[in-house]
């Protein structure tokens, strides 16, 4: 049966909305605390007779391959991941997850009881991978930080969930690649020391090197189309 948990937080404020910032150890709550994604399915369309007056969910399904490497990179104890992930507790659930005294400093604690069901706004895939590690793993001190909003209904979750996808759109890593590859350059140790982490980077890196090479050739040839580009 699960278990009540205690989990220490911070209060936030913007314009008098309140956002709960918290870590959890990951062994408890994956044992503890029901999680879900809202899911847009075809099978959920098909069941409403393909009507478009069905309320369907948001997010995509989870793509098993980002997950796996999300897990496969935490398990390994010379990594760590100091991102967080996004959860709400919709209105129906509030009376489930009980807000303590705030200090003046803004510390808190949150106490989730068993009946609690959060929603997954941010982060299905790394929390999903992590749920997949610990069936391999018996590390249970990993802890994870996440962010908490209190009540906002089904449409205000999918309000957070376009904003944060719209304005955090995805990040070039081009310039980071290359730095990795004049690293590896001057260390060519960096190599064999990515690969032990497992670290996603390792993949590309040697064909990037390569790449990059002939890429600052370009750069500097005053006859190249690419020169000072």
């Amino acid at each position: 049966g699960r278990q009540t948990l205690k989990i220490p937080a911070i209060e936030m404020n913007q314009h008098g909305h309140k956002i709960y910032l918290g870590k959890i150890r990951v062994k408890p709550f994956m044992e503890n605390v029901k999680w879900r994604v809202d899911k847009w399915t075809l099978e959920q369309l098909a069941k409403s007779g393909w009507s478009i007056s069905s309320i369907q969910g948001y997010q995509r399904k989870l793509v098993d391959k980002h997950a796996g490497e999300f897990a496969n990179f935490i398990k390994n104890d010379k990594n760590f991941s100091p991102s967080s992930f996004y959860v709400n507790v919709r209105p129906q659930h509030t009376k489930f997850c009980k807000i303590g005294v705030v200090s003046p400093e803004g510390f808190t604690t949150l106490t989730f009881d068993t009946e609690l069901t959060l929603y997954v706004v941010d982060g299905q895939h790394r929390l999903a991978g992590i749920r997949d590690m610990m069936d391999w793993s018996l590390d249970p001190d990993i802890e994870l930080s996440f962010h908490l909003t209190h009540g906002l209904s089904k449409q205000e979750e999918i309000e957070q969930f376009i904003t944060m996808n719209k304005t955090q759109a995805n990040v070039k890593t081009d310039l980071a690649e290359m730095s990795i590859s004049q690293m590896v350059i001057h260390n060519p140790k960096l190599l064999a020391e990515l690969a032990r982490k497992g670290n996603i980077i390792i993949d590309d890196v040697e064909f990037l090197h390569d790449a990059y090479t002939v890429l600052r050739a370009l750069y500097a040839d005053k006859n190249s189309v690419w020169y000072d580009r």
